[in-house]
């Protein structure tokens, strides 16, 4: 079943670069509960002081813990990919400043990829992945269908979008609403042999 390829190839990400529990510089830290219905399950937490600063869902479908957590190189966001539906996986940002924590409002950028096509709306698929920061900006690449359709995307590959997102947020020091993040949106690139970090090449999620 294609869910099933395209769910592993989200969770083997996991370990990615800026992934982890706390944030690189030790003062915050994310802990996973008992998920229940309706029930917040996760804590982010000053590290040093155990003060919990906000409550949060791992996800809306049937999972434990994030499917992918990035923290910015300064500790200033944390990204993570949270589970939506059986078919879909979405990118979270959260803001920390002191002990305030705020979940930020992103831009559509689903939206700007599918303006490509002159669609409102997409299909049921939508997937996030290979989170990775560059000081301020985020970039995750994304997979998804343009419309409704078969769930493999080897049966029809001309209905599967394949794209790499960017989100630039305030750096430090900066003057700018975090809120009001830049968007910009590419096809992957395919690095040149093997390479580790940057941008991860384009690749259909193989069939079982």
């Amino acid at each position: 079943m294609k869910l099933r390829t395209i769910a592993i190839l989200a969770i083997a990400t996991c370990t990615a670069s800026g992934g982890g529990l706390k944030s690189p510089d030790g003062q915050y830290e994310i802990e996973y509960l008992k998920a229940v219905p309706h029930e917040s399950n996760v804590r982010i937490k000053n590290a040093k002081t155990g003060e919990i600063l906000a409550h949060a869902f791992s996800n809306g479908y049937d999972e434990s813990s994030y499917l992918e957590t990035a923290w910015s190189p300064d500790s200033r966001y944390l990204a993570v990919v949270e589970r939506g539906t059986r078919t879909t996986a979405e990118v979270s940002v959260f803001a920390f400043s002191g002990d305030s924590v705020e979940e930020l409002r992103l831009p559509d950028y689903r939206l700007n990829i599918l303006g490509r096509r002159k669609l409102l709306d997409g299909g049921r698929y939508h997937w996030v992945s290979k989170l990775r920061w560059d000081q301020s900006t985020l970039t995750f690449y994304c997979t998804g269908q343009w419309v409704d359709g078969s769930g493999d995307p080897e049966i029809d590959p001309d209905n599967w979008y394949h794209f790499d997102v960017s989100l630039a947020f305030g750096g430090a020091g900066s003057t700018s609403d975090p809120r009001l993040a830049a968007v910009a949106v590419s096809k992957p690139t395919k690095p040149e042999g093997e390479q580790g970090g940057g941008v991860q090449p384009a690749t259909r999620p193989e069939s079982k």
